[in-house]
């Protein structure tokens, strides 16, 4: 085993080591820097002595004082400072992560950001998997803390993040639960009426439930017989041409509305917030099992797959950004596959 320097040198900076933790030694333009680095390894101090000779020889004094003050910033100061700042998670994400975040910052919350590393991360979420965590919520508490550290290394409190080495976990896909034909007749027959409008929108639309309550009448273009939708999970925006069923629907609304005086265009189209109660309901008379709002988007993609529609075109109409979640709906159900095999018979 390599004997351990009790000192060397890393360009500008002197490491000496104490016991069995290492310190930095250098010098600023404000004066000598003795810095206790919080670790043991003589190669994480080396890499940590060279990020700091690097902002020496850069002159990033500032970005090296804000550096050590990192070292005595805590992990729950830096939540903090997070949820003020950043902008890149819309409140509905950052509401749905409230809780995963709340159990990081009562495990680590006055935990200084030089003591959690690598190791630490690891650990943890290999510990709470053993204890049934599944593994599509630990990637979960690893994507929040890459954003986390990203943002730390930005704001100069860190030279790098602890959690960009740390591998996401493989994730078994789950079925699209898409309701047949004859389960989408029963139910949309016993919903009550003032709910029906806003399922048809939905399973020929493929929108989100959150895309459908923010739909305003200026989003409908009669004309092309399409709506508009401007926000959505991924921040980007897309035309959803609407069937006859749905452009139907639409048009009923708008005679009512006109008739109440209540269509102005900023209006929102749909206000119902207790659509999951009404669907239980309407799946139990149908004699079916739970159906959940996010069914509706299913059964749009898998219908249109079931008829030969492009994965590239249901792609686009459900608004994802890569292909992989489209291909669950060509495995599902392969009609398609069956058409191809079907060709060797006879």
């Amino acid at each position: 085993m390599p004997r351990i320097a009790q000192g060397e040198t890393v360009g500008r900076v002197a490491l000496r080591k104490r016991g069995k933790w290492w310190q930095a030694r250098y010098s600023t333009p404000t004066g000598r820097v003795e810095e206790h680095m919080h670790v043991t390894s003589i190669e994480v101090a080396r890499r940590k002595a060279g990020e700091i000779n690097a902002l020496l020889e850069r002159g990033e004094h500032a970005a090296l004082e804000s550096l050590r003050a990192g070292q005595q910033v805590t992990f729950r100061v830096l939540v903090e400072e997070w949820k003020s700042t950043y902008t890149g998670w819309g409140p509905r994400t950052k509401a749905g992560a409230e809780g995963l975040i709340n159990i990081l910052v009562s495990t680590w919350g006055d935990m200084p950001l030089a003591h959690v590393n690598t190791k630490l991360i690891n650990g943890y979420l290999a510990h709470r998997q053993a204890k049934g965590l599944a593994p599509a919520t630990c990637n979960r508490y690893l994507s929040f803390l890459r954003r986390l550290f990203h943002c730390a290394v930005s704001w100069n409190y860190l030279a790098r993040s602890p959690a960009a080495e740390v591998r996401f976990l493989k994730v078994q896909g789950k079925v699209p639960d898409a309701l047949k034909e004859e389960q989408l007749e029963g139910l949309l027959a016993h919903l009550v009426d003032r709910h029906r409008p806003m399922v048809i929108v939905a399973v020929d639309t493929g929108l989100r439930r959150s895309e459908i309550l923010e739909l305003t009448w200026a989003d409908v273009d009669w004309g092309e017989r399409q709506v508009l939708v401007r926000k959505s999970k991924n921040a980007d925006w897309r035309v959803v041409p609407l069937t006859d069923r749905a452009f139907g629907v639409l048009q009923a609304l708008r005679q009512k509305s006109t008739k109440a005086k209540t269509q102005r265009l900023e209006n929102r189209i749909f206000h119902t917030k207790d659509i999951g109660k009404s669907l239980d309901e309407a799946a139990a008379r149908a004699g079916m099992g739970h159906v959940h709002f996010h069914q509706l988007r299913h059964t749009f993609a898998t219908r249109l797959r079931d008829r030969g529609v492009p994965l590239d075109r249901i792609k686009e109409l459900l608004g994802h950004k890569s292909m992989v979640m489209v291909l669950r709906y060509a495995k599902a159900r392969p009609e398609q596959l069956r058409s191809a095999i079907a060709t060797l018979n006879g």
